[in-house]
């Protein structure tokens, strides 16, 4: 069913996000891995209280997790983005490569 495959993709895209594994999420939902994989291929749908506790981890909508938003899903990966994250990611996006590769070695220094 496709729209088992949709709400799949969007928790694949919360958890990579997040920067979590499958069994990061699956701790923190108090669950096993086998129900977060079955959401992400698209066997099976999260219950209401699954949803719920994804959304507020990754900072999204339940009307985004379940049936997708246009404005949230043209931002990507930025979905569930502070405003200052985004405001930093596209002053970012705006630098040249040179200058991108500069802030990205100060960032990397910073947090040694």
């Amino acid at each position: 069913m496709k729209i088992k495959k949709e709400i799949g993709n969007r928790i694949r895209l919360v958890r990579a996000k997040l920067k979590m594994t499958q069994g990061q999420l699956a701790k923190d939902l108090n669950m096993s891995v086998s129900p977060i994989s079955g959401y992400e291929i698209g066997d099976t749908f999260p219950s209401i209280e699954s949803a719920i506790k994804i959304a507020k981890i990754g900072n999204v909508s339940l009307t985004w997790l379940f049936i997708g938003d246009e404005k949230e899903a043209q931002d990507g990966l930025e979905i569930g983005f502070t405003p200052e994250e985004k405001r930093v990611l596209e002053s970012f996006r705006r630098l040249s490569k040179t200058s991108q590769t500069a802030i990205l070695r100060i960032v990397e220094t910073m947090q040694k």
